[in-house]
């Protein structure tokens, strides 16, 4: 029993404008980058943030390589001119072949390579962060982060995870509601890691099975076996699921650290403020 996933567009817009908004006050920054990829992510990223920083305060950047292909680079361009913001197309296939070059082995593997051109893309957002004053738009949905698709300290490295409560295909409803163009939303996702890549042929299922099997176990929780009993899923596809979010939990935690000392330290203190 496959369901479509609930989603209240114009609450849920609002509600991450407002976080947004929120933690950019609190820190004091005005300015975000964010990736374009072309993909459905990226894009609905950049069509929520852009209100909440203005055309002016947000930089895309293009940032293509030889596993990209040339509708990638255009859906980006027309991104970034659709919300008519500053954008840079900044290819990478020359870092990531001198990385390459200078690593130490013969020869690097399709995964090892594609791994490489997500932290350069990471590098350059991080660069053009700090000379922007601004901070990274993360792009990684929840389907992404809980099966753990995605490269630690490439596309995972960012400030905001803008679209981390929205499951794929609410991704993609968010960008019909958003007026995200068709083209981007019926494009099948890709990491962009290598050429021909797709994530869905890469998992071996599609997203709206993994999505109704997260959903089901996550939001309804439903135990496994009501997942395949009740809703007809396929052993294997939950196995599978179970089993990426297992191997990934790394990905998601902070580094770990041995906890000495009188007192653990609490990561998101806040300075008090004296009233005058």
């Amino acid at each position: 029993m496959k369901i479509e996933l609930p989603l209240d567009c114009e609450l849920t817009a609002k509600a991450i404008r407002t976080f947004i908004k929120d933690y950019m006050d609190r820190i004091g920054i005005k300015k975000a980058v964010v990736g374009l990829s072309g993909g459905i992510d990226s894009t609905v990223t950049a069509y929520l943030a852009v209100e909440v920083f203005g055309k002016e305060n947000l930089l895309g950047l293009i940032m293509p390589s030889n596993a990209n292909t040339k509708l990638d680079t255009e859906h980006g361009l027309l991104v970034a001119k659709n919300l008519n913001i500053r954008y840079k197309v900044i290819p990478i296939q020359d870092m990531v072949d001198a990385f390459e070059k200078n690593v130490g082995v013969n020869e690097i593997d399709k995964v090892s390579r594609g791994n490489i051109m997500a932290r350069c893309r990471m590098i350059l957002l991080y660069f053009w962060a700090n000379l922007e004053r601004a901070v990274v738009l993360g792009t990684s949905d929840k389907t992404e982060l809980l099966l753990g698709y995605f490269t630690k300290y490439g596309d995972g490295g960012s400030d905001i995870m803008v679209n981390a409560s929205l499951y794929k295909t609410q991704v993609k409803k968010m960008g019909a509601y958003l007026g995200v163009p068709q083209a981007i939303i019926d494009k099948p996702p890709t990491a962009g890691l290598w050429k021909g890549q797709t994530a869905e042929g890469e998992i071996g299922i599609t997203y709206e099975i993994i999505d109704n099997i997260l959903y089901h176990l996550l939001e309804l929780r439903y135990l496994p076996g009501q997942v395949i009993n009740e809703c007809g899923m396929n052993p294997s596809d939950v196995e599978k699921v179970l089993k990426m979010i297992r191997n990934s939990e790394h990905k998601r935690q902070t580094p770990r650290y041995p906890k000495i000392g009188y007192r653990e330290i609490n990561w998101d203190y806040r300075y008090p403020v004296e009233r005058s």
